[in-house]
């Protein structure tokens, strides 16, 4: 075995911490005023960093693809290098406070 994470299901650990920031990213609170414009605008500020990530990693992958023999550790460092800057953008403040109980870990998650 290599000097690389795994988790039980051998997926690098890092591309799942990844993958699950991006998922969380993905999901929007909603204001407790109900204010929709800024639940949109919220939305496509975060729905923009997700779509980058998501072609920054398919870029990756398509990489590792072409370099099979390099693929594993690019993945690793890609995603190690972007890790820190989703946890970054999900711990910025939405400018309202989510529903209670709505959000209860998910603002928590830049430290």
């Amino acid at each position: 075995m290599t000097g690389r994470q795994r988790d039980a299901s051998g997926v690098p650990l890092p591309l799942r911490e990844l993958i699950d920031l991006l998922a969380e990213l993905a999901e929007t609170p909603y204001p407790a005023d109900r204010n929709h414009k800024r639940h949109r605008e919220v939305r496509d500020r975060r729905r923009i960093v997700l779509e980058v990530q998501l072609a920054a990693l398919a870029d990756q992958l398509r990489i590792g693809d072409k370099y099979p023999s390099a693929a594993a550790g690019g993945l690793a460092r890609h995603c190690e290098l972007r890790i820190p800057a989703i946890r970054e953008r999900l711990a910025e403040p939405l400018g309202y406070e989510p529903e209670g109980g709505q959000d209860d870990a998910k603002g928590e998650t830049g430290g």
